[in-house]
């Protein structure tokens, strides 16, 4: 059997394995997922693999949330992000739209004067924090915090 197509079998048949225990569908899903890296596979076809697998097998939110922060924390351990640098773009303007809606509503014009300086930031992670920030602040200059410490 052809070497790219082994996932796709496989991914089929633990999806029908699994179809009444999420929790091994999950770990199963995980598995899979880390074997694409492993098999020294080229970007593109790790991702068109896993948009196959991710598709067929189907997680309850919550497991599906802890998939992912396992695959993030596996990406970082090997060094290997998934995401593409469009899925970036699109991710960070997702973020901007959410902390621009955030300042607004919790700030008014005063917190909307801060979003030239966020859209500067170019670390995915300190873009995150911010929108996070925004839940707790009290003033505009405690989100301004978030890069301004980070920068340092």
């Amino acid at each position: 059997m052809p070497t790219r197509s082994r996932p796709y079998v496989l991914a089929h048949l633990k999806t029908q394995q699994t179809r009444q225990d999420p929790e091994t569908r999950r770990a199963w899903k995980l598995r899979l997922a880390k074997g694409l890296y492993d098999r020294g596979l080229g970007a593109p076809d790790v991702r068109n693999l896993f948009r196959f697998i991710d598709w067929m097998m189907d997680l309850p939110r919550e497991l599906e949330d802890q998939f992912l922060q396992d695959v993030h924390q596996y990406e970082e351990e090997k060094r290997m992000p998934y995401i593409t640098p469009a899925e970036r773009i699109w991710m960070e303007k997702g973020l901007l739209k959410g902390i621009e809606l955030g300042l607004e509503v919790k700030f008014g014009a005063e917190g909307l004067k801060l979003l030239p300086e966020i859209r500067e930031l170019s670390d995915l992670q300190v873009i995150e924090e911010v929108l996070q920030a925004i839940k707790t602040a009290t003033t505009p200059e405690q989100v301004r915090q978030i890069w301004c410490g980070s920068s340092k």
